[in-house]
């Protein structure tokens, strides 16, 4: 009877580890969202398709917080872990932020450095300069040259 329960644990233990949910954020038009596998590797395609990402963007893994290891291709196998982060992005043609986007982001950092930003324009590139930041309560210095 006891080698019985032994042996039913341990089915059970088999089972919870074959059925392991991998759980990795694909961010897509800046929203993350959440993709579930049972197994990895997985296809570039598999990843695409859970997340929505069309197969003309750019799909690509993320290490905190940056682009690394170029494009993944529906065709590509990828090792996946728990809480890894991908980005899925459109593909542009040479321009790497539309002049709209560029607006936009030149007006939060106005907005957020007022004064200590500088901004100038060298034939098509947009050349934003920020003089001092500054840092979190409490450290020293409390704002910093860039």
């Amino acid at each position: 009877m006891a080698n019985e329960m032994i042996q039913t644990t341990e089915l059970k233990r088999e089972a919870e580890v074959k059925h392991h949910t991998i759980n990795i954020f694909v961010e897509v038009n800046g929203k993350d969202k959440k993709v579930e596998f049972d197994h990895s590797p997985v296809t570039g395609a598999e990843i695409r398709s859970g997340a929505g990402v069309p197969a003309s963007d750019d799909l690509t893994r993320l290490e905190h917080g940056k682009p690394t290891g170029g494009n993944i291709t529906p065709t590509d196998r990828v090792e996946i872990k728990d809480g890894e982060a991908f980005l899925g992005c459109p593909q542009r043609s040479g321009e790497l932020v539309d002049t709209r986007e560029l607006e936009r982001i030149t007006t939060q950092l106005t907005s957020v450095y007022g004064h200590a930003i500088k901004v100038g324009q060298d034939g098509q590139r947009r050349l934003v300069q920020i003089d001092h930041v500054e840092l979190y309560a409490g450290c020293q210095p409390a704002e910093t040259t860039m």
